[in-house]
């Protein structure tokens, strides 16, 4: 049984398996090591537009095992897969196949097709370690439970659930609700529709968690589509703030990064739509708590009211490590930035300023406030700073720095500067032409790593770093 222990890959032990009948009994008696996830989605080569036609057909499923959720999904590999048809074959081969050898290692069941029915539940329940279920945009959700039959017990298990709402599927949340139960701890929920008509089951959720009382350790909350009423969008936040120790909240169609539950921080990263959104005022009157307890906070599209507005809720923000600033890029006018940049709380450890259109007193200002504190710092389109004076301020004022990213050409007769800086661990920036190689040498006798990346004819990116940021 140790040799068989060595055996992790699923396709190696199963071949094993085949050989004898001793080396069958004793494979099944050694587990395989790691957590994996039953995924059941429908057949992807049925084009949607007969879908959209109501064009009859017989559904073809696909269930497989593959690595948990905080694995990348390119990343994910699959160890075992079965097609079947809803109403010629049985699931009950696949999940009986995979319960004798993989029991104790399911933790997370993820569906993507239209039907979620009692025999699924019936069928997972077999695994004692799953507590996780993620619904993705699944319709026609078959939770048909009699009243003698009752809820399926792993649903009582479930400590986290993650759902992933269209505007064409939130209809069905009357029945999906029944998998909020008291025991949860993690919430997820990704809310896509935009008409105010199909956003009623927000309510459904917040009065079904209440009625169980749910109290969350972790709870995110995705709102990608700009149209989304900002009204629904506060009220949501509002009350998962008051069940969550900690909350993210993403009011963003641009990019995001969703952490692993067990690496959650309190976060919240916010687009603006336009030059009247309210958001920011709004949110800080009805919980200024995730202002107060945010890590990371990213603003973008700020137009000039947005930057008043989160100069209001900067003397509340007492936890921000991570400070993203990023300005509408169509305006031409300079932003209300040096108000911002005067404030900036003491705790801020990272910071990102984009689109921002700094001058020579945004530089003194972010110096003066941050030049024990700031630890990166990452420049972006940001106008008329880019000038070698600038640079040199921002070297010899930030004396904690330890990574500078910017968009700024750096001549080759300030290299000598950059390893001046005795805590400067990487550095990234534009170098005009060939370098002469007498400078490059500087910057390679105090970094290990010295890269030349070329972006025109003219302009090569400089990358330089020693091993813990290469």
């Amino acid at each position: 049984m140790k040799i068989i222990e060595f055996v992790e890959r699923f396709k190696d032990r199963n071949s094993l398996e085949l050989s004898s009948r001793r080396l069958r009994e004793l494979c099944l008696k050694t587990p395989i090591s790691g957590n994996f996830a039953i995924r059941l989605e429908e057949d992807p080569n049925w084009p949607s537009i007969l879908t959209l036609l109501m064009r009859p057909r017989n559904f073809s499923s696909r269930l497989s095992v593959r690595n948990c959720s905080d694995v990348p999904e390119d990343e994910r590999s699959e160890i075992v897969g079965y097609n079947y048809k809803d109403t010629i074959q049985n699931p009950d081969v696949f999940f009986n196949g995979v319960s004798k050898r993989l029991l104790n290692r399911i933790v997370e069941f993820e569906i993507r097709c239209r039907r979620f029915t009692v025999q699924i539940l019936d069928n997972i329940e077999k695994f004692p370690k799953l507590n996780r279920i993620i619904v993705r945009n699944a319709r026609n959700f078959s939770f048909e439970l009699d009243e003698e039959s009752g809820d399926a017990a792993v649903l009582d298990r479930i400590e986290s659930l993650e759902l992933h709402l269209d505007r064409q599927w939130c209809t069905e949340i009357e029945r999906m609700k029944r998998l909020i139960n008291p025991n949860l701890k993690h919430f997820c929920c990704h809310v896509n529709p935009s008409l105010s008509k199909n956003s009623w089951f927000i309510e459904e959720i917040m009065v079904e968690m209440a009625l169980h009382e749910v109290q969350l350790e972790t709870c995110q909350l995705v709102f990608p589509d700009p149209q989304m009423p900002r009204n629904l969008i506060i009220a949501l936040t509002q009350f998962m703030s008051d069940r969550s120790r900690v909350l993210q909240v993403f009011i963003t169609n641009g990019p995001y990064n969703l952490s692993p539950t067990r690496k959650m921080i309190p976060t919240l990263n916010i687009q603006f739509r336009d030059e009247e959104d309210n958001t920011v005022k709004d949110l800080a009157d009805a919980c200024p708590s995730i202002f107060k307890k945010a890590e990371v906070i990213h603003m973008t599209n700020l137009h000039e009211d947005g930057f008043i507005q989160l100069e209001t809720v900067l003397p509340i923000m007492y936890s921000v490590k991570e400070l993203l600033i990023s300005s509408c890029p169509q305006k031409e006018e300079i932003c209300p930035i040096d108000q911002i940049l005067a404030f900036i709380p003491s705790t801020v450890r990272t910071l990102y300023l984009n689109d921002c259109k700094l001058t020579p007193s945004s530089i003194d200002l972010l110096i003066s406030r941050c030049s024990t504190t700031l630890r990166n710092l990452h420049f972006h389109n940001n106008g008329s700073c880019n000038t070698v004076q600038n640079f040199t301020k921002l070297l010899d004022g930030l004396q904690e720095l330890r990574i500078l990213e910017l968009d700024m050409l750096i001549p080759h007769l300030l290299f000598p500067k950059i390893v001046e800086h005795q805590k400067l661990e990487k550095l990234i920036g534009l170098v005009n032409g060939t370098l002469p190689e007498n400078s490059l040498e500087i910057l390679r006798q105090h970094f290990n790593h010295v890269n030349l990346k070329k972006i025109d004819r003219q302009k090569h990116q400089l990358t330089v770093s020693n091993p813990s940021h290469h």
